[in-house]
């Protein structure tokens, strides 16, 4: 029995032996088989994520160079606009739509609208502005998109995703990717992506708006890599949002391939994602603005069917033969070691045909591709980069380049940074570099390079050179334009600010002279814009003539130019400059194929800089240093910025304009000061009459010799808690400028309407007679016209009661237009008067052809009158005029009872001044009523002194 059973147990044991190690072999060929399909599909997934990686990089490199450009031109018009973005290599996938879109006030909403039709953007139209925010945020441009018209106004912080990218990119100042539901503005479908970076002022505090691209991710993936992710070619792909902090998202799939979760960081494969044991995958990382995007490709080969028997299982069969034949074991072997010689005849086949591939590749493709010893000889090169240098072939290049950072580079020093930067990090990316060709042209270049060893061991680098001259090119000139005035040549503002500022940092002493044409409007109105524009050219001439290499001389706009000396000589030298400067804008310029001269002068305002800190934000002038004392200039004193010199420099320019123009003044601070009160006098009567801070005084005319009361004289009054009484010498003229004057004046009339119906019943002497002065815009305005007999009828009182008193420049303008509004206020039933005659033009035909019922004497004219032979030959004058035209006249400004019996003397049967009452309030005036209804002379306002 054991003898029977000895063979079987060896047999056994034989097999189990052979059993064994058959077995590993057949697990280590499937694991290398398994291992090379693993390295086919990376290879492969690899070439497609460097295509997506790249485009979707180059999206955000043209995104950040388009922030770059926004901020240094911050007028960049449409055509500019889609110019720069379709020179992109991005644009040629039609696969990103770049966005303007500006920060809009909701007040300024309707200019926006205004300034879009201006510049040609008719298809511009405000939507979505049922947001939460305060601003506005619509796409003012939109280039390379297919919904371009469509999407023009669309206010994208209506949507929270979008508004949520948008504050996280203003506050980091960095890239965002927001995700929304798709607009339905095309015909497109899937969620749109859009890359967001804020757009800031020059000074980097005020946020202008935002740039973005705006991509529909699943569209984005299928143009990149379409023909890598075919059927045929049995590759799938998703696409994870894998943020930290978010649970992870597919953004694409190609629908071919379960969607799972990603096997990255803390998330692992689930059961519904793709079967490992069935499908191999390579998966990548990418980060896209604030998003890590998670690239997973599958290999999609299907299985062999199950009747199909694998090397596995020839194996097992061939452990089951094996004890009954040596022969077949060893057939079997010799089987096996033929199939590993095929297999291996494969893959060096294979071998071959990628190095042939990668041979042409390198061969054909148009970017310049090399490796390099590190002492700088070139050990290979292809062909696109020796024509980049202008040799015929890449053995003439390698035969004549003995030190690439000598002979290539134009800064030796800029070489030596990339070796040590190279050195230091293993690689370098985007170095962009200026080179000479072999014929000495200049040459700009972008490379990228990474450390390697060749097949003896040796340190050398690879990498590749892409040719950028074109686009340096375009950079520099978008750079001098942004600089730079386009109609003069000269720095525009912007640049003469960063470059004042530069000098105020340096606490260098200086000086600016801010200088403002008197008289060119003339030149556009009356020769054209086209002439102006010549004139403006001729004296930027002018001023580089007379200033020094090292003075920086700007257009600000318009007629206004700007010289900042750093470091003058003396301050005499600078008031020299102001003068030449003078005689040189003074010169007549003849246009071209024009007779007539132009000739215009300046006003010229100068601030000097000490180059010390400025005491409440002001330069020193006059000799003041700009710390008073040591006290003052350690608690008071702040930085100068470039914005507080030309505003100093400004005000000296309009204190010139203010004196006559044609002149340069120093700024001093009593100048701001002014400019102070001014601006808080026009803050403080914006809101005076909301309010109500107005109210009226009467001032009395009466009838000559007894004093008895006419009527009165509506005088203005503004009394502000700030600023106390003010004169209204000063505020009226002003109330004009900030075109508040006709609801003013509307507002005085109703209130002298209804003081009149007050005051009326309680005078007991014929009818009082009102006067109102009139302000020329009033007199301009036409609804005026169409309120008064409503007025005159709230209030129940008679037109023919109300005299309306203008001066005489009011009717110095349109005449037509001056007598048609005249004749429509006397045909009302107004009386009207030209007050303060004589100290304006007029004459007996503007008297004759104005329907104007008197005149009131100016009181120029009637102080010291008893004394002064000529003004009473004026008023002599004036009387003999006025009763020819059957004019009434009031004397005003009597003060002396002299004055008064010459006036009397003359024939002057009205008066008004202080010699009978002050302007009182409408509280005040009983007795003066009640004084004027009594008959006897004691009645009189001449014998009531205290008023």
């Amino acid at each position: 029995m054991l003898s029977d059973q000895s063979p079987r147990m060896t047999g056994l044991i034989i097999a189990l032996l052979l059993a064994l190690p058959l077995y590993l072999l057949h697990q280590g060929l499937r694991q290398n088989e398994q291992q090379q399909q693993q390295n086919r599909l990376q290879q492969r997934a690899a070439l497609s994520f460097n295509n997506a990686e790249r485009s979707l990089n180059a999206l955000q490199e043209q995104l950040h160079a388009l922030q770059h450009l926004m901020q240094l031109k911050p007028d960049l018009n449409r055509q500019q606009f889609d110019q720069f973005n379709n020179q992109s290599s991005i644009s040629a996938y039609g696969i990103a739509a770049f966005e303007w879109i500006p920060r809009i006030k909701r007040t300024e909403a309707e200019l926006w609208i205004n300034r879009a039709r201006a510049d040609g953007i008719f298809d511009f139209r405000l939507s979505g502005t049922d947001s939460p925010q305060p601003d506005l945020y619509p796409i003012y441009y939109s280039a390379a998109a297919q919904m371009n018209g469509l999407s023009l106004g669309l206010n994208l912080a209506r949507l929270p995703a979008l508004w949520q990218a948008m504050e996280k990119s203003r506050q980091a100042n960095n890239l965002q990717v927001g995700i929304s539901e798709n607009s339905g503005l095309d015909e497109t479908e899937g969620a749109e992506f859009r890359l967001l970076l804020p757009v800031f002022t020059t000074d980097g505090h005020t946020l202008r708006g935002y740039i973005s691209a705006m991509i529909r991710f699943e569209e984005t993936i299928n143009v990149l890599l379409g023909t890598v992710l075919s059927s045929r070619n049995r590759l799938g792909l998703e696409i994870y949002d894998h943020t930290p902090g978010q649970p992870p998202a597919v953004l694409f799939s190609t629908g071919n391939v379960h969607t799972g979760n990603v096997h990255t960081g803390n998330v692992s494969a689930g059961n519904n994602g793709i079967d490992d044991n069935s499908s191999l995958t390579a998966e990548f990382k990418q980060q896209l603005g604030n998003r890590l995007l998670h690239y997973r490709f599958v290999d999609l080969t299907p299985p062999p069917p199950w009747w199909q028997l694998s090397r596995a299982t020839l194996l097992v069969c061939g452990i089951a033969l094996v004890a009954m034949v040596l022969l077949l074991l060893l057939q079997h072997t010799r089987t096996r070691r033929a199939q590993a010689e095929a297999l291996a005849r494969e893959q060096s086949h294979s071998l071959e045909l990628a190095r042939n591939d990668y041979h042409n590749l390198f061969e054909k493709v148009i970017e310049g591709v090399y490796s390099a010893t590190l002492d700088g000889r070139f050990v290979r090169v292809n062909p696109a980069l020796a024509r980049a240098f202008g040799f015929h072939d890449p053995d003439s290049m390698i035969r004549n380049i003995h030190q690439i950072g000598q002979q290539l580079h134009y800064s030796a020093e800029h070489y030596q940074q990339f070796i040590e930067q190279l050195h230091q990090q293993q690689e370098v990316l985007n170095f962009e570099w200026e080179g000479r060709d072999r014929h000495g042209q200049p040459i700009w270049l972008s490379e990228n390079a990474y450390l390697s060893r060749n097949e003896q061991g040796q340190l050398i680098y690879q990498g590749t050179i892409d040719v950028i001259t074109e686009r340096k090119l375009h950079e520099q000139q978008l750079h001098y334009q942004a600089r730079h005035d386009a109609l003069t040549g000269l720095l525009n503002r912007s640049a003469l600010q960063q470059r004042l500022e530069e000098g105020l940092q340096q606490a260098q002493a200086g000086a600016v002279l801010f200088i403002d044409l008197d008289g060119f409007k003339k030149i556009n109105d009356s020769l054209g814009h086209a002439i102006g524009d010549s004139f403006l050219c001729e004296l930027a001439r002018r001023l580089r003539s007379c200033t020094d290499h090292c003075d920086h001389l700007a257009r600000m706009g318009g007629d206004e130019f700007v010289i900042y000396r750093p470091l003058p000589d003396t301050r005499q030298a600078v008031l020299e400059l102001a003068e030449q400067l003078q005689r040189l804008v003074c010169k007549p310029w003849w246009p071209e194929n024009n007779a007539q001269s132009v000739q215009v002068s300046a006003s010229i305002g100068i601030t000097f800089i000490d180059g010390h800190t400025a005491v409440d934000g002001h330069t020193a002038v006059d000799g003041q240093s700009a710390a008073v004392n040591k006290s003052e200039a350690h608690s008071n004193t702040t930085r100068l910025h470039a914005s507080d010199v030309l505003r100093d420099a400004d005000l000296a320019m309009y204190e010139v304009k203010r004196n006559g123009k044609g002149s340069y003044q120093v700024f001093s601070l009593d100048m701001h000061h002014q400019r102070q009160q001014q601006t808080l006098l026009e803050d403080q009567l914006s809101q005076a009459l909301q309010n109500q801070q107005f109210s009226l005084h009467f001032q009395p005319v009466v009838r000559l010799p007894h004093g008895q009361l006419r009527g009165f004289e509506t005088l203005l009054r503004w009394h502000n808690p700030q600023l106390g009484h003010v004169s209204p010498e000063q505020f009226i003229p002003l109330a004009e400028q900030l075109g508040i004057m006709p609801a003013l004046g509307l507002w005085v009339i109703e209130q002298a309407f209804a003081a009149l119906a007050r005051l009326q019943p309680q005078h007991y002497g014929p009818a009082l007679q009102l006067s109102i002065n009139l302000s020329p815009c009033q007199l301009q305005d036409g609804q005026l016209l169409e309120q008064l007999p409503a007025l005159l009828k709230r209030h129940a009182i008679d037109s023919q009661h109300i005299n309306f008193e203008l001066t005489e420049s009011a009717l110095a303008t349109d005449e037509t237009a001056v007598i048609e509004r005249l004749e429509a206020l006397r045909n009302l039933g107004f009386g009207l008067y030209i007050d303060d005659f004589g100290t304006g033009y007029s004459s007996l035909k503007r008297l004759a052809d104005f329907p104007v019922s008197g005149i009131k004497i100016d009181r120029s004219f009637v102080t010291g009158l008893e004394a002064d032979n000529s003004k009473q030959i004026m008023v002599e004058m004036i009387m003999s005029m006025a009763r020819l035209l059957e004019l009434h006249v009031i004397a005003e400004g009597i003060e002396t009872p002299a004055e008064q019996q010459q006036l009397q003397q003359l024939g002057c049967q009205l008066a008004q001044g202080y010699l009978f009452a002050r302007p009182q309030p409408e509280s005040a005036l009983q007795p003066l009523l009640a004084a004027s209804d009594d008959d006897s002379p004691t009645g009189s306002l001449l014998l009531q002194p205290g008023l």
